[in-house]
């Protein structure tokens, strides 16, 4: 699976969009998106407070992990449909969030788009409700704004007090912008009729985080918690544990 940087993303979008055709509003739904996130480690269904080892062979356990998808996108070569204001926190200890439902147009697409994290235009907007609510344990300060994703966890081979690591990712602006956008290709062009659902099953490879772009070791790196040069990578890796597992409309 072949993922898009930020700007890669921008790019295409806008060549979309050259087509003169504005995108498709929430009043022109007719049909529904389902997406059903699968959180695993090394292929196995991921679990809190359970041993685990990464490519570094450090063992490790997981209390929180956590993260932001918004800005979702289905493709289309002629009139992608945009989600509006959909903000979805996906929580491992909270199964009930691992499943995204959206209203979409009845149309065909060919591929799913999200963002990691959470726009600037809604970052600046400070402490709401919903799955921005602060009680979520995801945002910083109305200056830093939200993270867009959480680890948090222990390893004898973290030398932070406690033997704990803390990732706490985010940054939404200037040079240490850790926003990233992911894009799910469908293995061929999908219809949705009227009052159908396009279900997508979507598995995450947690122990990606550690080494998809860049070697990110506990060892070296047990405590992240602004934004820097040092989240933008662990961003960078983070994004590549995406994959479609199934496709299905009914």
């Amino acid at each position: 699976m072949r993922y898009l940087t930020l700007t890669a993303v921008c790019c295409l979008l806008l060549l979309l969009n050259s087509c003169k055709k504005e995108k498709s509003d929430a009043n022109e739904a007719g049909a529904f998106l389902e997406i059903q996130l699968v959180n695993k480690a090394n292929g196995q269904p991921l679990q809190l407070n359970a041993p685990l080892v990464n490519s570094f062979n450090e063992t490790f356990t997981l209390t929180e992990y956590k993260y932001y998808i918004s800005n979702l996108e289905v493709l289309n070569p002629v009139k992608p449909f945009a989600v509006k204001n959909g903000y979805y926190l996906i929580d491992e200890q909270n199964p009930a969030s691992k499943t995204i439902r959206a209203a979409i147009k009845a149309d065909t697409y060919d591929a799913l788009v999200f963002m990691l994290g959470i726009d600037s235009a809604q970052q600046v907007k400070g402490a709401q409700t919903g799955a921005l609510d602060p009680v979520n344990g995801m945002f910083w300060s109305a200056n830093m704004g939200f993270m867009a994703a959480k680890l948090e966890g222990h390893s004898e081979f973290s030398g932070a007090p406690g033997n704990a690591i803390r990732h706490q990712i985010g940054g939404f602006e200037g040079q240490h912008n850790a926003l990233r956008y992911v894009v799910i290709p469908f293995p061929t062009t999908l219809t949705v009729n009227q009052g159908q659902t396009l279900t997508l099953v979507l598995e995450a490879e947690m122990l990606r985080w550690f080494d998809a772009v860049y070697p990110m070791s506990i060892t070296g790196n047990p405590t992240i918690l602004t934004p820097g040069p040092t989240a933008m990578q662990i961003a960078d890796n983070y994004i590549e544990q995406f994959s479609l597992s199934s496709v299905d409309v009914k």
